[in-house]
């Protein structure tokens, strides 16, 4: 009796499970039958829980870290309100209805469930009964998920928002702070009037037909195919979807609407954008049994083979590189040491490392403010009670600038840079920077109004480069061959975002009557290098990095020719003086325009085609994914294909190098370098402790102890890492030709005689190179020509480093948090104090070891605050 109680118990065991696991396929069957709209809520949830950059796109709040803006229409808390309902109802209107709309449509059509040539018998009745409860449940579930997916995005922002640092991080956590409690509360809000939509407009509609004396209706289950039971709630699915798929592309192919609906916003438009049409796709294919979706997607990746792309690198004019040696002696004679490179300061070569608009903000947030620090004509050779100081002349730094060598956002930041410098003005007796006073801004952390050479570069830096890319990569881009067949008509994504940077420099910095096609990052950027006309005047040289897809070697776009003349002949070298590549083992992209051409070896100017400064700072910004790999086209051949630089190395060190190493050998200049990074997982790549960086091993990150799918993931995981371990071992090789105790011992042959030589320089005082800062007091600096200006991360309360967003746009808690940490965090203090002393070698024949203006600098830099870490 007992052995037949377990038996029968363990038989309705396995019924149970049996049942449940019955019951589970009949849900999950639903689900994929509903994978159109289940794939834009997956999305959804990916891109706010599981990306950073999604949710830092909920700290986009009215104003600056201080009051809020004017310009929105409304003041103080009714200017976060209107942010959080709009996006709320964006959801609403534009995501979750439709996601409803396209679920109930599919699951209405009893074609996914029974076949066609099954009959319409008790047996396709009772298919229809088992299938109810999730065919009702989840197109809600689905539309309920669409407002949960935000809503916890909002959750864990509030959570991992930077703390913040300086004199506006109060005013700025808390303006933020204020705008996600906006969010959170706007969509519960929404979620709700959802709710009441999907569970009361049938109630709705049978109390109006019932006023005017008809009869309550209720679906009835069908098996007729492709026709549904529902015809109340299909006509309003109907209307619903195909109203909303109208006024999505509506907004998407219109600009001028578009340019309205930007970041957040623009994240609802572009999830529901596909779901009608897939939907529609989906339904036909269950109906006619082809697989239609399938079939659709080969036909889209057939077209763009055999048509092509859009994503071409736009060339539009033609420009002449300049040889290294006539820009070398420029340099010298800007800096009052024409002729003679051993009474020269030292040149200074910037490595701005990618990372986005990140690495864009930082950049120039360093640059701007060594300008601001820098100015020291005759009139301002006093330490300065602010910032702000009025230059009856270019900035020292200015002048000391030899190049910038930048990868992806770094390579934004250096355009940046260089268009404004040689865009400055006079205002009166004044050298001033190029931002136009009254041109405001809702979008840098600072306030409405630049003021200053850092304020003006952070603001154009801080404009929104994302939206057009986002709706590129949502919309526009997957019908790409259309560019092949529509041209300018049908621009790619990569057409937008240079749009969006030269209008980010036009909006601030180009005057009303300046020609908007041919100035700013419209320009050309071979024009944009240091102006021949002007013997005594300089501006940096721009060296933007890329990568060939093909090869996976550099691809560099510089105002230099790729070859320079040598005055040093080796012995195995029968012809003097010989033709030397400046960039080792890389290409040079206006020699791939020429299809490979060098022209005359080491010819006075090397001419050929051209392209806008927009174009050049994107060919190195072709972030994975985001942005399209750029095709290098002549005549009807594709000769090569742009990548972004960071793929190659992250650092644009090995370029510097390749200068730096020039310069030294060929010209005498001892280059002093700056390495500007972005990554908090970068910010001790300089660092040592126990001894000399040289004789110590690379950091390391150390291993989790479990990984997801290794046999996939492992290999993944190594090529991408390798990128960092490129630029790593290129900024060894950097630090190891500046270093000068490296320096000395190579060339004076041991320990000892290092120590001499180096006491020597020391001593001379009119040693206005980097190499005798060494033996200053007050400075201490093992490694004199080397600084790194880092941003390190903060530690949230689970002790786990907080992420430092990045995205092609910036919110505002972000740009402030780096903002203060270019010069409040200790270890950056320390670097732009060596950058000083650096920058101020021969600045004053009066003091030729710069310490006053070393100074000066120092005292216009603001001291760190005693909690930074």
């Amino acid at each position: 009796m007992g052995g037949r109680g377990l038996a029968n118990g363990a038989a309705d065991g396995v019924v149970r499970l049996d049942a449940a696991w019955a019951c589970l396929r009949r849900w999950l069957r639903v689900v994929w039958v509903c994978r159109a709209p289940a794939a834009s809520v997956i999305a959804g949830l990916v891109l706010f829980n599981f990306v950073a950059q999604g949710r830092d796109l909920f700290l986009d709040f009215p104003g600056s870290g201080g009051a809020f803006l004017k310009d929105i229409g409304f003041n103080g808390a009714r200017g976060v309100a209107w942010y959080a309902f709009r996006f709320a109802a964006l959801v609403l209107l534009l995501w979750a209805l439709p996601v409803h709309a396209v679920a109930r449509l599919t699951l209405n059509r009893s074609a996914w469930l029974i076949s066609p040539y099954a009959g319409t018998g008790p047996l396709a009745s009772a298919e229809h009964a088992m299938f109810a409860r999730p065919v009702a449940w989840i197109p809600r579930t689905l539309a309920v998920l669409c407002f949960a997916a935000p809503l916890f995005g909002v959750l864990r922002a509030r959570n991992e928002m930077l703390d913040g640092v300086g004199a506006l991080a109060h005013a700025t956590t808390e303006r933020a702070t204020a705008m996600l409690e906006a969010y959170a509360f706007a969509l519960l809000i929404a979620a709700a009037v959802c709710i009441l939509y999907m569970f009361g407009r049938r109630a709705v509609y049978n109390r109006l037909m019932v006023a005017r004396g008809g009869s309550e209706f209720s679906p009835q289950p069908t098996t007729a195919g492709d026709k549904g039971g529902d015809p109340f709630g299909d006509a309003v699915d109907t209307f619903v979807l195909w109203g909303v798929f109208v006024l999505q592309m509506t907004v998407l192919l219109a600009p001028p609407i578009l340019d309205n609906v930007r970041r957040l916003a623009l994240t609802p438009v572009l999830l529901g954008a596909w779901t009608p049409l897939l939907g529609w796709l989906v339904r036909k294919s269950y109906s006619t049994r082809l697989p239609l979706t399938s079939g659709v997607l080969a036909a889209l990746l057939a077209l763009t083979y055999w048509l092509g792309e859009n994503h071409n690198v736009r060339s539009t004019t033609t420009g002449a590189q300049r040889p290294l040696g006539e820009a070398a002696r420029q340099w010298m004679a800007a800096n009052g040491c024409a002729g003679a490179p051993d009474k020269c300061p030292s040149p200074i070569i910037v490595a701005a490392a990618g990372g986005a608009s990140r690495a864009a903000f930082t950049t120039v947030s360093t640059l701007g403010l060594l300008l601001d620090a820098t100015c020291y004509d005759a009139a301002h050779r006093a330490p300065a009670v602010r910032t702000e100081v009025a230059c009856a002349e270019a900035p020292m730094f200015g002048r000391r600038l030899f190049a910038i060598s930048g990868v992806s956002g770094g390579s934004v930041g250096a355009a940046v840079y260089a268009a404004a410098y040689a865009d400055a003005r006079r205002d009166g007796s004044n050298y001033v920077d190029p931002c136009i006073a009254h041109r405001t801004t809702d979008l840098w952390f600072g306030g409405s109004e630049p003021g200053n050479w850092r304020a003006c570069l952070e603001t154009i830096a801080a404009e929104d480069f994302l939206s057009p890319v986002f709706a590129g990569l949502g919309f526009r881009d997957v019908l790409s061959f259309l560019g092949r067949v529509l041209g300018d008509a049908w621009e790619d994504r990569g057409a937008r975002i240079e749009a969006a940077m030269a209008d980010a420099y036009a909006a601030f910095a180009l005057p009303d009557k300046a020609p908007r096609d041919s100035a700013g990052f419209a320009q050309p950027f071979l024009r944009l290098g240091p102006d021949r006309a002007a013997s005594t005047d300089w501006r940096p040289v721009l060296l933007l990095n890329a990568t060939s897809t093909e090869t996976g070697r550099r691809v560099v776009q510089s105002q230099l020719a790729p070859t320079y003349e040598t005055a040093r002949v080796d012995a195995g070298m029968r012809n003097a003086p010989p033709c030397l590549r400046l960039f080792s083992d890389a290409y040079d992209l206006h020699e791939l325009f020429g299809d490979g051409a060098t022209g005359a070896a080491c010819a006075a100017s090397v001419a050929g085609p051209d392209l806008k400064l927009a174009a050049a700072a994107h060919n190195s910004a072709r972030f994975p994914f985001v942005s399209p790999v750029g095709a290098v086209r002549v005549g009807d051949r594709t000769v090569g294909r742009l990548g972004d630089g960071g793929y190659f190395d992250n650092y644009g060190a090995q370029t510097v190098y390749d200068l730096a190493e020039t310069l030294r050998w060929e010209f005498g200049l001892v280059p002093f370098v700056l390495l500007i990074t972005n990554d908090p997982d970068d910010a001790d790549i300089s660092r040592a402790s126990g001894g000399p960086w040289y004789s110590q091993p690379p950091a390391s990150k150390g291993s989790p102890e479990h990984v997801w799918a290794p046999f996939f993931s492992a290999p993944l995981d190594t090529i991408l890492a390798t990128r960092s371990g490129h630029g790593s071992t290129a900024v060894s090789m950097v630090r190891s030709l500046v270093d000068p105790a490296i320096w000395a011992r190579e060339t004076a042959g041991g320990a000892a005689a290092a120590q001499a030589s180096q006491s020597k320089r020391a001593a001379d005082r009119f040693d206005p190179t980097c190499f005798g800062l060494a033996a200053r007091d007050g400075l201490n600096a093992s490694e004199p020509c080397f600084a790194h200006i880092a941003i390190r991360g903060q530690a949230g309360g689970d002790g786990k480093v907080k992420a430092v967003s990045m995205s092609w746009w910036l919110s505002k808690p972000v740009q402030q948090f780096i903002n203060a940490t270019v010069a409040g965090d200790p270890y950056n203090y320390g670097a732009l104090w060596l950058v000083c002393a650096a920058i101020m070698r021969a600045a004053d024949p009066s003091d030729p070891q710069g310490l006053a203006g070393a100074e000066l600098c120092r005292g216009r830099i603001p001291v760190p605050a005693p909690a930074a870490q």
